[in-house]
């Protein structure tokens, strides 16, 4: 199978990790479908990444990628067939088997702005975060 190696003229978002999903828009193009699906990124580099149209899979022995005595097995990412070109949005997804929780990262901001006339009260305001940077 194929594997992508994604060159950009500044650094990579920072969010961006091993495993997460890539997709390349066309230009034009007014919606995202499966068929924009590039690859896994398998490498994270300063101002570039590797995107794979494979990933590896539970070996025959059952033992999964990571775990000792760990055979590589890979297997084709279900419609990954988008062959990213010059002037291609690239846009990426998290693996939500693995980032499964609320809002991540280093900051919150949050605005609250009246724009009725008169007084109002607020009773209650609450947030899910999840530090993410120790």
């Amino acid at each position: 199978m194929a594997e992508y190696n994604i060159r950009f003229s500044n650094k990579v978002n920072k969010s961006l990790q091993v495993n997460d999903y890539v997709y390349a828009i066309s230009a034009g193009a007014d919606a995202v479908s499966a068929t924009d699906l590039v690859g896994r990124v398998s490498e994270v580099r300063n101002a570039n990444f590797i995107a794979d149209t494979e990933e590896l899979i539970q070996d025959a022995n059952g033992v999964n990628p990571g775990e000792e005595n760990y055979t590589e097995t890979k297997q084709a990412i279900t419609g990954a067939n988008k062959v990213p070109s010059a002037g291609d949005f690239i846009m990426f997804r998290k693996d939500n088997r693995v980032n499964n929780c609320s809002l991540k990262g280093y900051y919150a901001e949050v605005m609250l702005t009246n724009t009725g006339a008169g007084k109002k009260e607020l009773f209650s305001l609450g947030s899910e975060i999840t530090e993410s940077s120790k």
